[in-house]
């Protein structure tokens, strides 16, 4: 009998003869009460223990919120490293759906490129190689940390080989030049048909088997731009007396949004706001994103390892100040990442220096809403069906657009019989 996952899933059923689709939800979104009572200073190192996916953008959402609580500031170095983090593990995840998780979705809807597990495989080590050299005598993620560590330039050969693999894999070029060539539809077909990388045949099929639009629906993306409107309704949500309903539904103005590389990139790159004016938040746009956010990642890398040896090379980030929290005081403090599969949020409140309430909200509950940018776009699917097709097609594009988005958990996928 198969073990339920800690993490929860996702049940989405399709009603073929309602055109519709239904999400529901077992995510344990009351984990972080385990917090509560805790010093403020031991969340930050524990909460990868209970968030394996994205649990770098866990930690570092939370050890915003921590240092804000706390009044602490870690070194320039520190900040560097985290960044660091972040960044090598969203390249990560993004290798992960280019080689394996987009090639086994296509697969079951035409002849697409195999999943390239060996790949997968050399990037997941290289990942690893690049987590140990960032963390160094001190644990960046603790917070006010202050000692710079000593090993960049250990973390060189790893980021070295997570672009040798983007380029040999994904894009057939170095990545600079890839985003170069792409900066527009045109430039992006040219591509697709000049190289023979896996992501290049799937940007082909789509095209070919008239997906780009697939899924296709208007539910808006979640834009948080320091001092945003949205951002501050976040804020309030989540200090609300129904906070804990906001964060398992969480909308506003009535309206889930979406939160994923494509709401990230569709307002940041020349070749996506195009996709997206032409096929809205079909797939084809989705998978440009993809494609786009992993390039940048990748520079974004190097930049910032130059940066964190140049700091530590020339002692920057050895003053701090703190502040700790005063005697007998409450506050709260919202930390916020940017996490591959979209933006996350945590609430942190404490009295002093103890947890007093612990809030996250995850990209998974913004995109898989119950009327959100998933539930919609199947509905979509399943009204777009070609005239006679079966549950199997159905199935397969299905199976394809939630993977395209990305949930953070399992999911079982189940079409109801016509009543």
């Amino acid at each position: 009998m198969k073990m339920p996952d800690p993490g929860g899933e996702l049940t989405i059923s399709l009603d073929r003869s309602a055109g519709a689709a239904r999400i529901t939800s077992t995510r344990p979104l009351a984990a972080t009460r385990v917090f509560i009572g805790k010093p403020v200073t031991e969340v930050a190192p524990r909460l990868p223990l209970l968030y394996s996916v994205c649990a770098t953008a866990q930690a570092v959402a939370c050890v915003h919120a921590s240092e804000q609580l706390l009044g602490l500031q870690p070194a320039p170095a520190v900040v560097l490293r985290r960044r660091l983090l972040l960044l090598a593990e969203t390249a990560k995840e993004h290798l992960w759906r280019l080689l394996l998780d987009w090639p086994r979705a296509l697969a079951s809807v035409t002849n697409a490129p195999p999943a390239d597990e060996p790949a997968l495989g050399t990037a997941l080590r290289a990942y690893l190689t690049l987590r140990r050299a960032m963390s160094g005598d001190t644990d960046p993620l603790r917070p006010g940390a202050q000692a710079p560590p000593t090993h960049s330039p250990v973390a060189k050969a790893p980021l070295t080989t997570l672009a040798g693999i983007a380029e040999q894999h994904i894009f057939g070029v170095p990545s600079a030049d890839w985003l170069r060539q792409v900066s527009s539809m045109g430039g992006l077909k040219r591509w697709a048909a000049s190289h023979d990388t896996g992501p290049a045949k799937l940007v082909r099929i789509v095209g070919r088997d008239d997906l780009a639009d697939l899924g296709r629906n208007p539910v808006p993306t979640l834009d948080l731009k320091p001092g945003c409107e949205l951002l501050d309704q976040i804020r309030d949500a989540l200090a609300a007396a129904d906070a804990d309903a906001f964060v398992a539904r969480p909308s506003i103005g009535g309206r889930p949004h979406e939160t994923t590389p494509l709401a990230r990139e569709a307002a940041r790159h020349g070749l996506v706001a195009e996709l997206v004016a032409r096929h809205g938040n079909g797939l084809l746009p989705r998978l440009a994103a993809l494609l786009v956010e992993l390039a940048r990642t990748l520079a974004a890398l190097e930049a910032t390892l130059n940066a964190t040896m140049g700091s530590e090379l020339h002692g920057v980030g050895d003053r701090t100040t703190t502040s700790p929290v005063e005697k007998g005081s409450a506050s709260a403090s919202i930390g916020i990442a940017d996490a591959a599969r979209g933006l996350l949020v945590h609430r942190l409140e404490a009295t002093d220096g103890r947890v007093r309430g612990y809030r996250i909200l995850a990209p998974t509950e913004w995109n898989f809403h119950p009327n959100g940018v998933v539930s919609e776009g199947l509905a979509n699917i399943v009204q777009d069906l070609p005239s006679g097709a079966d549950d199997a097609l159905l199935r397969h594009r299905a199976a394809l657009y939630v993977t395209a988005v990305d949930p953070c958990v399992p999911y079982r996928l189940e079409i109801e019989k016509g009543r």
